[in-house]
């Protein structure tokens, strides 16, 4: 819209008298104060409204969080990858689920214990709008451990028997030559079958019905466990497939 003045006299024409079109003037206005002052503030309210009409009242958009993160033993590391699409990222706020917070951009964070922990990262942009985002984190116990389980397993004539071993906290594949310790006491070893049963399912064999009547199966086995993940159960699994000998798995341990 627009306003003119009107040139004096009276209009031939029946027109609003203060909110005009392109086709529109002012009704006489004379001379008179008072309507020299509604035509200056009805000029005030028109320029307003074209501010709005111009995005002058399109306000902030809020940022959006985002990290990603890596470990390394028991530290993990976290990159700031939040964006804003009108302006920049002014803050961050980090709580990394145990107690522990920072505003650095990619911090990192040692934890005191292997475990999984839930991290969150609050964004705040340069016009004071925020957003938040949470993530778990997993980090384990930094280099080689033995797991062990000492607890005896009875072999009974043609039984197929377990030992488990429960690994967790732990980041990463097993190594290729991975340490699998093994103590069974049985009076004829060359009854029994002992496989590796990875937390997948996996089967790796470690004995199968060697040694004849010799007593016993107290060896260390180099398995490569490259293709399995760390975590889980793992399973020692004694096959018995003869009658007249018995025994016990005595102990076992898998090191990595």
């Amino acid at each position: 819209m627009f306003f003119e003045a009107g040139t004096g006299g009276t209009s031939g024409s029946s027109y609003n008298p203060y909110i005009h079109t392109a086709n529109d003037t002012l009704a006489n206005m004379g001379n008179s104060a008072v309507n020299s002052a509604k035509f200056a503030r009805l000029g005030l309210a028109f320029l307003g409204e074209a501010a709005k009409t111009s995005g002058g009242g399109g306000g902030n958009a809020a940022p959006v969080a985002n990290f990603t993160s890596t470990t390394t033993g028991l530290t993990a590391s976290f990159t700031d990858t939040s964006t804003d699409s009108d302006g920049t990222i002014a803050a961050r706020s980090w709580n990394f689920g145990d107690g522990t917070t920072s505003t650095l951009a990619n911090p990192s964070r040692t934890y005191a214990a292997s475990g999984t922990y839930t991290v969150t990262l609050t964004a705040t942009d340069n016009g004071g709008a925020s957003n938040s985002v949470s993530k778990t984190v997993t980090v384990g116990s930094s280099g080689v451990q033995t797991y062990t389980n000492l607890t005896d397993v009875p072999i009974t004539d043609n039984a197929t028997v377990n030992s488990p071993i429960v690994v967790s906290g732990r980041t990463g594949n097993a190594p290729a030559a991975t340490p699998v310790a093994v103590n069974i006491v049985h009076t004829y070893k060359g009854d029994l079958k002992v496989d590796l049963v990875a937390p997948d399912g996996s089967v790796y064999v470690l004995h199968n019905r060697t040694g004849g009547s010799a007593d016993n199966i107290v060896q260390t086995f180099s398995v490569n466990l490259s293709t399995e993940v760390r975590n889980g159960t793992w399973n020692l699994r004694v096959n018995d497939n003869a009658g007249g000998d018995v025994g016990y798995i005595n102990s076992w341990s898998i090191t990595f």
